[in-house]
């Protein structure tokens, strides 16, 4: 391929599906095996109200069962929570949960949390007092990127990205 005619040795490769698509079965078809990909990724998102709240358990779970099986490092490649209008500390509470999930599943190496405007016009930027301190104490745990990878640099995450991996950086 290009990277080894180029002589890119230094890259890797990411495979990612919607959480969505590990919840109903569709994403693992696609799945090109662990030869091709050094890294297996999910995205997911509360996107409340247009759907029921979601808690980050019921949507990350599926992916995590799956992927543990290809013994490749794991990552939330994009998350994130829209706000609760009527309780908006609910986001807070959202953000303690994506902390404690990633405490508790110890194969995910790094989430990244798109602290964005959607191009649809969900908005997953974490600006209320009651959601900024939960982003802080979550940003403090997520991530456990293996040597060498850099959660943060360059380029990466794109504006409007936080990318926490702590001791990788």
């Amino acid at each position: 391929g290009i990277f080894r005619a180029e002589h890119a040795t230094n890259a890797q490769f990411v495979w990612s599906a919607t959480a969505a698509g590990f919840a109903s079965g569709s994403a693992q078809e696609f799945y090109p095996g662990s030869e091709y990909v050094q890294w297996v990724a999910a995205d997911g998102y509360n996107r409340y109200p247009s759907t029921s709240w979601e808690e980050v358990d019921d949507i990350f779970t599926p992916f995590y069962s799956w992927a543990v099986a290809t013994r490749k490092p794991l990552l939330v490649s994009e998350g994130g929570s829209t706000t609760d209008p009527a309780n908006p500390m609910r986001l807070r509470d959202w953000l303690v949960s994506a902390e404690r999930w990633v405490v508790s599943h110890t194969r995910i190496r790094a989430w990244v949390y798109n602290d964005a405007l959607s191009p649809t016009g969900f908005d997953f930027r974490v600006t209320s007092s009651t959601g900024l301190p939960a982003l802080r104490v979550t940003s403090v745990v997520l991530g456990r990127p293996p040597p060498g990878f850099g959660c943060v640099g360059g380029d990466l995450p794109p504006p409007g990205w936080r990318a926490y991996c702590p001791g990788g950086l």
